[in-house]
């Protein structure tokens, strides 16, 4: 593209595009309830059915943010937030183990009612396994189940299913046989563990460069107590907060930001754990935040050649990376 005649600034005017987007949608979304998308499960329980109809999981999402959760025989409460500032297309579960929070990601079926059925198969980092957005946009991270005859199958095929979801009045009761209390993940962590492969963020600068001029797009500075200071658009937003996915694979996390709503509204994106400072990487990802292609690894490294930044092993120089940085970071002509 950059030998094609009058195409040589397309990435710079790609990137105005997508901020130009994402603007619009922000400024859509300051006068609407931004938890709108998941209003049909308040006062109800999404429930996971095994192919032969049995309970496997119950989750009961309260309108205040918080939520119960049972599992193995357990119950847990927790708080959630969605990626509202985005697509709705993801949750984050979080729950205090030690002290600590502790938390999930799972795509997130929007804007359901009581009665719907869908499927919503996910890895244990929380990223769907097929990529639900193909299908028509009203699907988003769901895809619908009907009932044929005495089957249930997948809408506009003949393909069964095995265990699926639904959205059923009220509050569901587990099931009286087998409620003993058995091993439940939530219970085994140990939250030291858990925070390990973020612990090189604690008191450090994330910063997103662009490679071709040097100039600072980003920069996040991540405390311990999970608060969040961030600089983007040329200003500082304080008061913000973040969680990871430390129950998982910490491949993914979600920030609230302050400076667009009444609420904290979430916006999620890829985490590349396990980075020291000088570390450097590129996080590509989607508009709802679940990367193009794998990071639990810990993000695509990137390496300084002569001055220029290579993804690590080719001799391709990426648009934008990340990196880690000593301290809390200013952009130039910032305090």
């Amino acid at each position: 593209m950059d030998r094609i005649i009058g195409a040589e600034n397309w990435a710079d005017l790609f990137l105005a595009y997508v901020l130009n987007e994402e603007n619009k949608r922000i400024e859509s979304l300051k006068t609407t309830d931004i938890d709108g998308a998941l209003a049909g499960y308040f006062g109800n329980t999404m429930v996971l059915r095994d192919g032969n109809g049995q309970i496997i999981e119950l989750v009961y999402y309260n309108y205040n943010r918080t939520m119960r959760y049972w599992r193995n025989g357990s119950w847990f409460d927790g708080k959630w937030i969605i990626n509202s500032g985005q697509d709705n297309t993801l949750v984050f579960h979080v729950f205090e183990i030690e002290g600590k929070p502790l938390c999930y990601c799972h795509p997130l079926a929007a804007n359901k009612k009581v009665g719907d059925r869908w499927i919503s198969p996910e890895t244990n980092g929380g990223i769907p396994v097929f990529p639900i957005k193909a299908t028509p946009l009203q699907y988003l991270s769901s895809v619908p189940v009907v009932g044929q005859g005495k089957r249930l199958v997948i809408v506009g095929t003949n393909i069964d299913v095995g265990a699926c979801y639904t959205l059923e009045e009220g509050l569901v009761a587990p099931p009286k046989q087998g409620c003993a209390a058995g091993h439940n993940d939530i219970l085994s962590i140990s939250m030291k563990e858990a925070n390990k492969p973020i612990e090189g963020y604690f008191g450090n600068s994330e910063v997103l460069i662009e490679t071709t001029s040097g100039k600072v797009l980003g920069v996040g500075y991540y405390r311990s107590d999970f608060s969040l200071r961030h600089w983007n658009n040329g200003a500082w937003v304080e008061g913000s907060a973040y969680i990871v996915n430390n129950g998982q694979d910490c491949s993914m996390f979600i920030r609230t930001r302050t400076d667009f709503f009444k609420k904290p509204s979430g916006f999620a994106h890829a985490f590349a754990p396990n980075k020291k400072v000088g570390d450097c990487w590129v996080s590509p990802e989607v508009w709802g935040g679940a990367p193009i292609y794998p990071l639990a690894s810990g993000g695509v490294a990137v390496q300084n050649a002569s001055g220029r930044y290579l993804v690590a092993g080719t001799c391709f120089q990426p648009r934008t990376v990340h990196t880690l940085l000593e301290g809390e970071v200013s952009p130039p002509g910032t305090h």
